[in-house]
């Protein structure tokens, strides 16, 4: 998902706070009037958006935009914990078609789910947390500017911030989109656009965040995902031959480490 934040709102700070799930629970079924940002400090969490499934493993920042439904789908594990920011959403911060250029006036984040390489950036949200429980004074101002770093290394980080995509590579994803049953090597990929498989490899997960590699693998998992929530009773045989997996288990294997759960137990939920 493309989403865009309006760059001069004032955002105010909902609450900042801390959970600590002690036994495996589902995230809550809901569709909030505010944004939420969370931090897995442990463990991992589950949750669906739309049509996608998201894992948000420890070290992952979730963005889960207002009005937007987020279903619970999977328990997450014991000792979860995070550190979470609600805040307020502008009228004009919108979900945003893939292909679309970005509004001058938008901070685009382009992935729900995102691992930050900033080491300092977990402080922000501890010491968001700190302020917004504390009395000091002008506490709104403070917590709104700490709000908006947050936003804008979020950004940063997806290699988003106010800028077109790169052309070459929507064509790529556009490619994989369309033929998610093929298997499509690097040397083939990097040809189709004439550049090198290293400078190929270095664009694409500058866009994307992930090698091309893992893209396709992901891609692949989400369409079969998609495809056992509308037909239950498709072998995983049958999965495992259309999509280009060497065989059953091995598909098993790809979709458990993804999802948290088997093919045969995802389609029991």
């Amino acid at each position: 998902m493309l989403y865009g934040f309006k760059v001069n709102s004032i955002r105010k700070v909902l609450r900042a706070d801390y959970r600590f799930y002690n036994d495996p629970q589902l995230l809550p079924t809901r569709n909030l009037t505010f944004h939420n940002i969370f931090l897995v400090l442990d463990g991992c969490f589950y949750s669906r958006i739309g049509e996608e499934d998201y894992k948000f493993n420890s070290g992952d920042i979730a963005v889960l935009p207002a009005n937007h439904t987020h279903y619970g789908i999977y328990p997450c594990k014991k000792k979860s914990r995070q550190v979470f920011v609600h805040f307020s959403a502008d009228p004009e911060d919108t979900a945003l078609e893939e292909n679309s250029m970005n509004k001058p006036e938008d901070i685009s984040i382009t992935k729900i789910s995102v691992t930050m390489s900033n080491s300092i950036f977990p402080q922000y949200f501890f010491e968001l947390q700190k302020i917004y429980w504390s009395d000091l004074p002008n506490k709104d101002i403070r917590c709104t500017s700490l709000l908006n770093l947050i936003i804008t290394e979020i950004a940063d980080e997806t290699s988003a911030l106010i800028k077109e995509k790169d052309p070459l590579i929507l064509k790529i994803q556009t490619l994989l989109s369309e033929n998610p049953h093929q298997i499509f090597p690097i040397d083939d990929l990097s040809q189709r656009v004439n550049l090198s498989p290293r400078t190929f490899s270095t664009r694409f997960k500058k866009a994307t965040g992930q090698s091309p590699h893992h893209y396709q693998l992901s891609n692949k998992l989400n369409h079969i995902a998609a495809h056992l929530r509308s037909d239950k009773y498709t072998s995983l045989k049958e999965l495992a031959d259309s999509y280009g997996f060497c065989d059953e288990f091995h598909l098993s294997v790809a979709f458990k480490k993804n999802f948290g759960l088997s093919p045969r137990n995802y389609t029991k939920k």
